[in-house]
This record gives structure tokens, C-alpha cells and sequence, in this order.
């Protein structure tokens, strides 16, 4: 009868051993999905952000007497983002011809807004924890 009993402790402790180490060998290619998911969803929030600011950006651009440093300022303000501020250039087209953005802008121009940030991913997740975003709204001067 002790011997049964000492047969099925020992089988207890061996399967409480193996448990423990194919938790060991699976959790952190867990861990690591769970992890990178978070990023892409961070990465994902950023980027929308700074396509909100380019738009936001233009939509001001696009009335007449706006200067382009109000217009930047909105689009730094509309961008969400972590870390360093976003680059914010603004371009006017008038005829197919880039024109310096201070000139007053009249019906029929172009303005294009882009916004560049930066995102810095979490330490050890991507090879280049630094990932450019930017986009670039472009409307009509009515």
C-alpha cells in the first residue's frame, strides 16, 4: 500500500515539473505576441493622429488670410503623439508652381499640409526602435 501511494506522489511531482517548464519554454512567445499587438495598436494611434493633423491643418489652410505659422500651430496642436514634437511643413501650389506659403493665397491654389513624427517603439521589439509616420493632406484654396 506505501508503495502505491509513493508511485503516485512521484508521478504528482513530475507532472508539477513539466507543467512548470512548458510554461517557462511557452509564456514569453506569449508575452512577446501580446506585446508586439500593442505596439502595432500604439503605432496605429499615432499614426492616425498625425493624419488628423495634417487634415485638420489643411481644412485652416484652405481660408485665404491664414497665416502659415497659425497653421502649423493647429496641426502641431491636433497631433497626439509621444516624444518630440511633429515636423509640420506647408506648401502652396498655385498653377503647378510652388510659392513661398507667406504670399496670400487666392481661389484656385493648392495647399498641402504634411506631418512627420517620429514613433519610438517600447526597448527591444523592433530592430529600429524608431519608426517614421507622416502623412500629407492636400486641399483647394475656395
Amino acid at each position: 500500500m506505501n508503495f502505491f501511494r509513493q508511485l503516485r506522489r512521484s508521478r504528482f511531482r513530475r507532472g508539477w515539473a513539466q507543467s512548470t517548464v512548458e510554461f517557462a519554454l511557452i509564456a514569453p512567445v506569449f508575452f512577446f505576441a501580446f506585446l508586439g499587438v500593442f505596439e502595432m495598436g500604439r503605432l496605429m494611434i499615432e499614426y492616425t493622429s498625425v493624419a488628423n493633423a495634417a487634415r485638420e491643418g489643411a481644412r485652416l489652410g484652405i481660408i485665404a488670410d491664414v497665416s502659415p505659422t497659425v497653421i502649423q500651430a493647429e496641426a502641431r496642436k491636433q497631433a497626439i503623439t509621444v516624444g518630440l514634437t511633429p515636423v509640420v511643413t506647408v506648401v502652396v501650389v498655385r498653377n503647378g508652381t510652388v510659392i513661398p506659403a507667406q504670399t496670400p493665397r487666392t481661389t484656385g491654389d493648392y495647399i498641402q499640409v504634411s506631418v512627420s513624427h517620429t514613433f519610438q517603439a517600447m526597448g527591444g521589439m523592433l530592430t529600429d526602435p524608431n519608426v517614421p509616420v507622416s502623412s500629407t493632406a492636400r486641399m483647394r484654396v475656395e
